[in-house]
Formats: structure tokens, C-alpha cells, sequence
């Protein structure tokens, strides 16, 4: 399920406002969260989704999860 704009066409939505959304989404998403994940709900890039990804996981003081046979 894709989010809703965060504004209309053509405006642009402020940072908090994304934030929030996005900190709510990450808050009641019940599996691990992929920046694939963030990319289809949110309309941003994958490497947005990546720098999203990375954020949320700091704040709660841990690495994102990595794929099996990875180094970290």
C-alpha cells in the first residue's frame, strides 16, 4: 500500500512532515524494514530508502540487518 501524497502535485511537503510519517510507518511496520520497503510506501529514491533505512535503525542505537554471509 503506497502512502498518500504528502502534498498535492506539484508542492512540496516539509521535512518534519515527512519524518513523521515516516516514523509512524517505521513504528507499526511489523517486519524488518528494507529500503525497498521505504521506496514503494514513501515515492523516494532507493538510495533515499537506504539513507531512511539507516537513520531509523541508529535512532533505536543498532545496524540495520544485513543478508546471511555478510560481514557485519
Amino acid at each position: 500500500m503506497r502512502a498518500p501524497p504528502l502534498r498535492g502535485r506539484g508542492e512540496l511537503a516539509t521535512g518534519m512532515e515527512a519524518a513523521i510519517r515516516f516514523i509512524d510507518w517505521a513504528r507499526s511496520h511489523p517486519t524488518e524494514i528494507t529500503a525497498q520497503a521505504i521506496q514503494a510506501r514513501f515515492g523516494v529514491s532507493i538510495a533515499t530508502g537506504y539513507r531512511w533505512r539507516h537513520a531509523w535503525y541508529a535512532s533505536q542505537g543498532k545496524y540495520p540487518p544485513t543478508k546471511k554471509g555478510s560481514s557485519r
